[in-house]
């Protein structure tokens, strides 16, 4: 008697928890209750907290546990349906939902899933195929619209995929912090969300943040070794970091980009004659300001004055890259 007390006492705590959205809590009476009983019904509260929490891995268990023994349990399947659903497997979220209707008929949870399911799928389908013919607004809508639908737990993986997703929209339509939002929100739902991290890489390129998605993609090479893309996309954001660190040798001799070689040498002496170090000796912090000056203007004429080596320049590559380059060719 006293036990059953007790578990009764859980269950009215855990549903109280659950119905104030606490499944933090409910998980744990739902947990209490389990050490004492194997009951399928509390096994599938529990799964109803873990969903709350969008702990889709745990859910799918339990769940495959329950139905293989208790395989006539209609709510059994349709708490599958959902935490497929959460783990953006659409069509097996749909096929296990059916089931859950063909046991139960008047399964209204199960007949509320099956819809969202079906218009998630229309939703996602849209916004692809927008994003294919290049129309990223529509592609973005229908990503909110998928969103504002589903309200999935902030972890579960469908929360990242649907956030990485319009992401990457946003991106391309140059919404940048709009872009490294849903990027910061798909990467809480899952730190492992690969597609949200190129984005935000190439978001905070654009923003001109090379060191941060420098920082970033050495922090995920480690989770993603040898992976071709990752890769890629740390080379290059050590490439925009040192070519943001290199000087611009253009502003240096005041001339445009597209100024000739003749111009080029024109200017370096115009240049060198005024920083040369002999004019400037009125302090010592002067002369070696106008030595380093010196030496910079020297290497923009080393560089820019020769084609090759200046084509490499204009591509982005520094003078060490230049240098690496000249001498492998």
């Amino acid at each position: 008697l006293d036990l059953a007390t007790q578990l009764l006492a859980w269950q009215r705590e855990g549903e109280a928890a659950m119905g104030n959205g606490d499944h933090s809590l409910a998980r744990t009476f739902f947990a209490n209750m389990l050490a004492k009983t194997n009951a399928p019904q509390t096994r599938l509260w529990l799964v109803k907290a873990e969903l709350g929490l969008g702990l889709c891995d745990r859910a799918l268990r339990t769940t495959r546990e329950v139905i293989k023994a208790h395989p006539n349990i209609s709510e059994a399947y349709v708490l599958r349906g959902i935490a497929l659903l959460f783990s953006a497997d659409l069509d097996q979220a749909q096929k296990h939902l059916r089931e859950a209707l063909r046991l139960d008929p008047d399964a209204a949870e199960a007949g509320r899933a099956m819809k969202k399911a079906r218009k998630l799928e229309r939703h996602m389908d849209a916004a692809r195929q927008a994003s294919t013919r290049r129309e990223f607004e529509v592609a973005s809508s229908e990503y909110t619209e998928a969103l504002n639908l589903i309200d999935a737990p902030p972890h579960a993986p469908l929360s990242a995929s649907l956030y990485a997703e319009r992401a990457a929209a946003r991106l391309r339509l140059k919404d940048y912090e709009a872009c490294l939002k849903d990027c910061a929100i798909a990467i809480y739902a899952m730190d492992d969300c690969k597609s949200a991290w190129l984005t935000k890489a190439q978001a905070l390129h654009a923003l001109n943040r090379h060191e941060e998605a420098l920082n970033d993609m050495h922090t995920i090479s480690q989770t993603f070794q040898n992976d071709p893309q990752v890769s890629h996309a740390l080379q290059r954001a050590s490439f925009e970091v040192r070519k943001a660190k290199r000087p611009d040798y253009y502003a240096l001799l005041n001339i445009p980009s597209i100024a000739s070689s003749v111009e080029i040498k024109q200017a370096y002496k115009q240049r060198a004659l005024e920083w040369h170090p002999d004019k400037h000796q009125e302090s010592e912090s002067a002369r070696k300001a106008a030595e380093d000056h010196f030496k910079l203007l020297g290497e923009a004429l080393e560089i820019l004055a020769d084609d090759f080596t200046r084509r490499l320049y204009n591509e982005g590559y520094d003078k060490e890259a230049i240098a690496e380059r000249v001498a492998a060719a």
